[in-house]
């Protein structure tokens, strides 16, 4: 379901809410369940990469790898320069054994390089609607955009492993590295065994590790999963030396472990007949903390998140773009006793409509003042009655800047609660102020 049909059916609910008082409880609680689901932004999850990082934390993994290619190299040209001196200075026995040298440091090179020697395996991957699901999970238990329970998702090893792959980014050459990066890596599970296929690039000069993994059984974490091979290209160098190889790989993969939400709590299960299961965790949406000083943006979006009583009854300052004034008069007293009392109200744009937003959030900032304001349709500000100005003669209180007509309003108290969505209220204003010329301006004061 996609974000604009939730907000749909949340307007929906709001509606039935307000013509079925006698199921208004029942009905709000399906709509607090959809604002939840709602908060989350799938977009982030679709836009998602995870870059992998340098290969180890220091130069030394690097240098290795440099000299296992760099000492046969050395070895070739030195037996086939020695191979030549010896046959020219009429010595075939050290000729011979110079030779022996560089066919044996050429047959290493050989099981190293050889881009053939490793199959990129790829298992069949299928619809992938339940490992985007597991991801977005992921990320939400991660960034608390909304309350979600625990969750346990069951899907094929190959879906959720080619999300993964499809997320990765590959490395970047450094010189910490000593200019060796890690490209995507290729899994392959067969007969209980898993593949991972990582190739190191240098420039143009690929090497891949291999590792085997036994697949954990049923129940167990994939972290549990056990090393039983590893070789580079063809060059098979045992479990001992791929244990001793994991560890510039883990640390390069680190900061995709934690996007992933697996130093979090987050567990990766093997399930039933090769099936892999994500354990989320429940989460809880991060509540804001109330500002003293806001923009009518912000506060828009805090309420918009469902967390408006954070400034229930807060005294503030809020800053924004003004996009309506309007005076009103209110009775207060009864009979003889009746006095009118007039106040404006200073409309700020809160959040505007769009694909997200059905309905616009504005804030609406109550000042009780001796005079009256007005704005004119190029989106200047005037004072009205008892001394009104004239548009077309007179200068405006405060011009409209850039784009907008930007305005300061001080100690305010809020009035709305966590279930106002469409206009928050802001009590009995004490000071207004206007952004002209690159700074603020004090345009009216309560005495």
């Amino acid at each position: 379901m996609k974000t604009d049909e939730i907000r749909a059916l949340i307007d929906q609910g709001e509606g039935f809410a307000e013509k079925f008082p006698d199921q208004q409880k029942r009905i709000d609680e399906q709509v607090r369940g959809l604002r939840e689901i709602s908060k989350i932004d799938l977009s982030k999850t679709a836009n998602l990469s995870f870059p992998i990082g340098s290969f180890g934390d220091s130069f030394v993994p690097g240098a290795i790898l440099w000299a296992i290619l760099l000492i046969p190299v050395i070895l070739v040209i030195y037996g086939i320069s020695g191979t030549i001196q010896g046959f020219k200075e009429r010595l075939p026995l050290a000729a011979l054994l110079r030779l022996f040298i560089a066919l044996l440091a050429g047959s290493f090179l050989v099981l190293v390089l050889w881009p053939d020697s490793i199959p990129h395996v790829n298992g069949s991957r299928g619809p992938q609607g339940v490992a985007h699901r597991a991801l977005w999970l992921t990320r939400n238990m991660i960034e608390g955009w909304a309350d979600q329970p625990v969750h346990k998702i069951n899907m094929p090893f190959e879906d959720w492993q080619g999300l993964v792959i499809e997320k990765l980014q590959p490395g970047v050459e450094g010189l910490s590295s000593l200019l060796w990066y890690l490209e995507k890596p290729v899994f392959a599970k067969i007969n209980q065994q898993l593949f991972v296929l990582q190739p190191l690039v240098l420039k143009i000069v690929p090497v891949t590790l291999r590792f085997v993994f036994t697949v954990p059984e049923k129940g167990h974490s994939w972290n549990d999963a056990e090393l039983t091979g590893f070789q580079i290209g063809h060059l098979p160098l045992g479990k001992f030396v791929g244990s001793l190889a994991l560890q510039p790989i883990a640390y390069a993969y680190e900061s995709v472990r934690s996007s992933f939400g697996l130093d979090k709590g987050i567990q990766w299960m093997s399930g039933e007949a090769g099936a892999l299961v994500v354990e989320i965790p429940s989460a809880h949406q991060k509540r804001p903390q109330a500002k003293e000083t806001i923009s009518a943006k912000e506060l828009a979006e805090v309420y918009d998140q469902g967390f408006g009583d954070v400034y229930k009854d807060r005294y503030v300052v809020v800053e924004g773009n003004l996009v309506e004034v309007q005076s009103r008069k209110e009775i207060l007293g009864v009979d003889s006793f009746k006095k009118e009392d007039p106040f404006d109200e200073f409309y700020l744009e809160g959040l505007p409509i769009d694909n997200n937003h059905r309905i616009a959030i504005r804030v609406r900032c109550q000042i009780k003042s001796d005079e009256t304001y007005f704005m004119d349709g190029k989106g200047d500000l005037y004072k009205g009655a008892p001394n009104p100005q004239n548009p077309n003669k007179d200068m405006p209180i405060l011009r409209k800047g850039t784009g907008a007509t930007k305005v300061r309003i001080s100690a305010g108290r809020i009035e709305s609660g966590a279930s106002e969505r469409r206009c928050i209220n802001i009590y009995d204003c004490r000071k207004l102020e206007g952004f002209e010329s690159g700074q603020w301006k004090e345009l009216w004061v309560a005495p």
